[in-house]
C-alpha cells in the first residue's frame, strides 16, 4: 500500500491498513512528520477513545467520560466530524451535536465556562460510529493536507492533489523522473508538487499558517505522552 510505505520513512510503527486510512503508532514527532511531508494522506488524527455506543445517550455519556481538559486548552475552537456506518446513530448531524454539548457540559462543569465552536479553522474532533463502536480522534490539522500552502488560491482541478500524487507513483514517475526522462511543465510541476521532489531535489512544501497548522495541538496543550495511536487516511 503506498500510504504504508511512505509512512515508514516518518519513523511510524506497528503500520496497518485499515478501511478508508491506515493506522499506526509512533512519537508525536512521526506524526508531525507525516501532516509535513506526506502526499498521499488527506488527514492525521490521534486517537484517544473508543467505546460502545447502542445509541445517542450512550454516546453522550462515553465522550463525556473523556477528560478533555487534558487534550483541548479551554481556548480551543472547536468543530466535530461524525460519520456512521452501520450503526444505530444514523443522523450525522444529531451525533456530532450529542458530541460537541458532552465536551461543553464537562467543560463547563469542570472549568466553569465552556469553548468556542468553530467550522472554520477548529480543532477537529473526528468520531466514527461503526457498528455501535465509536471511536473519537483529534486532527493534527485543521485543514485537509490537501490545502497545504504550496498554492496561493483554489483552482478547477480533475483530481484532488493527494489523488494526483498516488496515481503518479502507481504510474511510476518517480523512476521514470530519477532517469532524467523529460516531461511537460505541467506534469513536471504537478510532479514537484504533489510528491514533494523533482529529478531528485526535494521540494519543501510551504506551510503558511493563514492555511494549514500542525502546530495546532501544542497550541491546544494537547498532553497525550511520547507514544500514541496515530492514524492517516
Amino acid at each position: 500500500m503506498l500510504l504504508t510505505d511512505e509512512l515508514c520513512g516518518f519513523d511510524a510503527c506497528d503500520i496497518k491498513p485499515a478501511r478508508a486510512g491506515v493506522a499506526f503508532v509512533g512519537a508525536l514527532e512521526a506524526a508531525y512528520r507525516a501532516c509535513q511531508w506526506s502526499r498521499l494522506a488527506s488527514w492525521v488524527l490521534i486517537s484517544i477513545g473508543r467505546f460502545p455506543t447502542p445509541d445517542p445517550q450512550v454516546l453522550y455519556e462515553g465522550v463525556r467520560a473523556i477528560t478533555w481538559d487534558e487534550h483541548l486548552a479551554l481556548t480551543a475552537r472547536l468543530a466535530v466530524h461524525f460519520s456512521s456506518a452501520r450503526s444505530a446513530i444514523l443522523h450525522t448531524q444529531f451525533g456530532a451535536l450529542k458530541v460537541k454539548d458532552a465536551i461543553v457540559d464537562q467543560f463547563c462543569e469542570r472549568l466553569g465556562t465552556r469553548p468556542c465552536i468553530d467550522p472554520i479553522q477548529p480543532v477537529r474532533v473526528n468520531v466514527h460510529a461503526a457498528q455501535d463502536l465509536t471511536t473519537l480522534s483529534i486532527g493534527l490539522a485543521d485543514q485537509s493536507l490537501h490545502r497545504r500552502g504550496y498554492r496561493c488560491e483554489q483552482t478547477a482541478a480533475p483530481l484532488k492533489e493527494t489523488l494526483a500524487a498516488a496515481t503518479l507513483l502507481l504510474a511510476g514517475l518517480p523512476r521514470l523522473a530519477a532517469g532524467a526522462c523529460r516531461f511537460g511543465t505541467r506534469c513536471v510541476g504537478g510532479y514537484a508538487a504533489n510528491l514533494g521532489c523533482a529529478h531528485g531535489r526535494r521540494l519543501r512544501a510551504r506551510l503558511d499558517a493563514r492555511l494549514f497548522r500542525i502546530s495546532r495541538l501544542a497550541a491546544a496543550r494537547c498532553r497525550l505522552g511520547d507514544s500514541a495511536d496515530r492514524g492517516g487516511s
